[in-house]
Parts: C-alpha cells; structure tokens; sequence
C-alpha cells in the first residue's frame, strides 16, 4: 500500500509492483492495485512476475527445455494476462530459475519462451522484460542480448522483447565471472535493448554471492560497502544509459531492507529502503556522479 499511497508525494509517479508467487491472490490484489493507482494518481512501469527458487517445481524457468519449459510459458501466460486491468508498460521475468536445475537450460529455449510470452504481451500492449541473473543462462550480457534479437526475429510483435537490466546481478556475475569487466561493460553490450532497470549495489563475489541491494554508493555501519560505487562507476554507469542506450524511462531502485548484524545487542537494518531515502539518494549522489561524469566528458 505504502508504494501507491507515499511514493507518488516524492515525485515517483511510475510504480513498478510486483505480482505474489501465490495465484489464488491474484485477484484481489491486482482489485486492490487498480483502486489505489486510481486514487494516487500513478502508473505502472512495470511489474515483477513471480519467480521459482530450489525448492520449487521448474514451472517459472524460461530456459528449461521440453515439458518444463511448456509449464513456465503457461504459467506466466497466465500472469500476464491477470496483469491486464493495471496497463504495465513492461511485465518482467527473471530469464532462469535457478542453477540447481542446470541440465537442459540453453540460451535457444529462452528466446523461444520469450517469443511466445511477446505475442501474449502484445494483447495488453506491454513489453516482456527478461532481467539479467548473477548466474546460469542470461547472465552474462552477450548471451542475453543474442537470445532478446533472436526472439524479436521468431515473430512479428507490436511490442519488442527488451531488457531488465539488474546492476547488481551483473556486478556478481562479473566479479565472478570476468575479473576486470564492469556493469558499465554490461550495459554497452546491451545497448538499446534496455526497457527496464534495477538499480543497486552489492560486495561483489568473494565465494559466495552477496546479493545485498545496497544503495548505490553506499557503505553502512557494519562495513557493508556498494562494490560499483567504491568503483566509482554510478556517473559513468548514468551517462551511458542516457547518451549510448537512449534509455528514458524511469530509475528503479531495488533496495533490500534486511537485518544484517547487530549493534549493541539489538538487530539493525543497515540499508532502509524507504521514498525518502531513495529520493536523498538521488538528489544527493547518483545523480550528481552522473553531472560530475558528463562535465568531464
């Protein structure tokens, strides 16, 4: 409730919602969506579709092959056209489930499944979003980039499959992955694919994967530190997207509100995502990196 009702008073007036994991919800709350974009005045960008884990059936991986693959594009047929009365511009899917279900994954059925989901999305005027992991396929930007050109090419859509593009997904699977490569690399190779963004920072892989979402720039008490800020890469990143990708919707931060240790024997939330700090956080660091990065252009 909070995202429609206070965010819309900090100048946020594009709302991008996520939809529950639990389909006998649906319904009511996408009922309840409708009525709160009513009354605050906002739109959504784009909303997050559920997303399967180790624990769940392999029926939300749209790189599985076979029947898996048939019971992930039903699934989230169904979501999109759930999400019709709210208008999304995007509806976004995580491009694979989880490693654990590795064997048969490919880049093929991924573009196939995103294919598919297009021609569903074009009913209610949307774009398919496939966002970037830390890991399987679709992590790394060439690879998602290739499978996004070859599923606008399977089909005629009114809508084109674009990209999600997760800062801190791609950091993880960088420092992991290609040592010496940055999110701003990342970013380059996608290109104009970009249609939606998830903005945040992480550690960075040190053996395991740190998928903190740290405000950019961020370091916390507890010696949480954003790895892409320590960079100094959030002005570089901004001026890339703008001037090279021609990206001109709006920033999406994803911003965990997470207990991550204790100070004197009380637990504490070392990163807040709250409209007010996601406002200071702009006004006062990543927009001002991106105009110090452009002067020195």
């Amino acid at each position: 409730e909070t995202t429609y009702t206070v965010t819309p008073g900090y100048g946020m007036t594009w709302i991008s919602p996520s939809l529950s994991s639990d389909e006998s919800v649906w319904t009511r709350d996408i009922a309840f969506a409708e009525k709160q974009l009513a009354a605050n005045d906002c739109k959504v960008w784009c909303i997050h579709l559920p997303y399967g884990s180790t624990t769940a059936a392999r029926n939300r991986d749209l790189c599985a092959a076979g029947a898996d693959r048939a019971a992930s594009v039903a699934f989230f047929t169904r979501a999109i056209r759930a999400v019709a009365p709210l208008k999304p511009k995007n509806v976004l899917v995580h491009c694979n489930q989880t490693l654990v279900f590795g064997d048969g994954s490919s880049a093929a059925s991924l573009a196939l499944s995103l294919h598919e989901l297009q021609t569903v999305a074009d009913e209610i005027g949307a774009h398919v979003c496939v966002e970037n992991m830390s890991y399987g396929v679709g992590a790394d930007a060439a690879v998602l980039a290739a499978a996004v050109d070859e599923a606008n090419a399977l089909g005629s859509h009114r809508h084109e499959v674009r990209i999600a593009f997760d800062t801190g997904h791609a950091n993880l699977y960088l420092t992991r992955e290609q040592p010496g490569k940055t999110v701003v690399d990342w970013l380059r190779t996608a290109g104009a694919r970009i249609g939606q963004l998830h903005i945040h920072g992480n550690r960075g892989w040190n053996g395991r994967i740190n998928d903190d979402h740290l405000m950019p720039g961020y370091a916390g008490r507890l010696g949480y530190a954003d790895a892409i800020g320590r960079a100094g890469l959030w002005g570089e990143f901004y001026h890339t997207l703008l001037a090279e990708c021609r990206y001109r919707g709006p920033f999406t931060y994803e911003i965990s509100t997470r207990t991550f240790g204790t100070v004197a024997g009380e637990e504490r939330s070392d990163n807040v995502s709250a409209p007010w700090t996601i406002a200071h956080n702009y006004d006062t660091y990543l927009y001002p990196a991106f105009r110090e990065y452009a002067n020195r252009k």
